[in-house]
């Protein structure tokens, strides 16, 4: 899943708009095609329409270098998990390299990975037979499925997954074409704006100020 600068905007564009906004609010998303953001108070506590608004998507394409996902569950497959660049499962099982996601690797010295799967449409985690390293072998293991098809693994079931797209730079991100609409309500209170990114679940950021 790749993202263009789209609308004639250059990177140089773009890093200005985020120099722009960097002094304002930033609000992560995971795997979303809508994503709702609260408008920003002032220092009186009144809320107000934001005047910049910048939406970058996250291009997991590439190795989403010092990405690390953290798995919480009183189940199994706990812990922290490194990227370990564009590595998935196949349709026939085998591990590949040609994905539009990156995978992740428990740092706990295991085979156990939190991967998309081409076979189940869907994010897994397995504890697998051989390594990443082994392109073209079969993953093996059993694999849990976490229902999420978008750009990262999220949440799912007893596994609650964090990714903390906020450590990231701007060198990993790509402006986006979305829809923005904004929803203002008479009392000035309970507004906000919503970005639509239509079929895709992007993962990335919304700065506004």
């Amino acid at each position: 899943m790749s993202y263009g600068i789209g609308g004639g905007v250059t990177q140089l564009d773009f890093q200005e708009e985020i120099l722009n906004v960097q002094e304002g609010n930033s609000t992560a998303f995971i795997s979303e095609s809508l994503v709702k953001v609260d408008y920003p108070r002032s220092i009186t506590g009144q809320q107000y329409k934001p005047q910049v608004i910048v939406t970058s998507v996250l291009d997991t394409e590439v190795e989403v270098s010092g990405l690390e996902v953290l798995i919480e569950s009183s189940v199994s497959f706990g812990g922290n998990y490194n990227t370990i660049g564009v590595v998935a499962q196949d349709v026939e099982g085998k591990w590949s390299n040609q994905s539009t996601r990156n995978g992740y690797r428990s740092n706990d010295g295991s085979n156990t990975y939190c991967i998309y799967s081409e076979l189940f449409q869907t994010w897994i985690l397995v504890l697998a037979d051989v390594d990443h390293n082994n392109i073209g072998e079969i993953v093996g293991g059993d694999p849990t499925v976490i229902v999420n098809d978008g750009q990262l693994p999220s949440s799912y079931g007893e596994y609650i997954i964090t990714n903390n797209l906020l450590t990231l730079g701007s060198e990993s991100f790509s402006i986006a074409e979305s829809s923005i609409t904004h929803y203002n309500t008479p009392a000035g209170s309970n507004s906000y704006f919503t970005v639509d990114f239509g079929t895709e679940k992007p993962a990335g950021l919304i700065s506004y100020k």
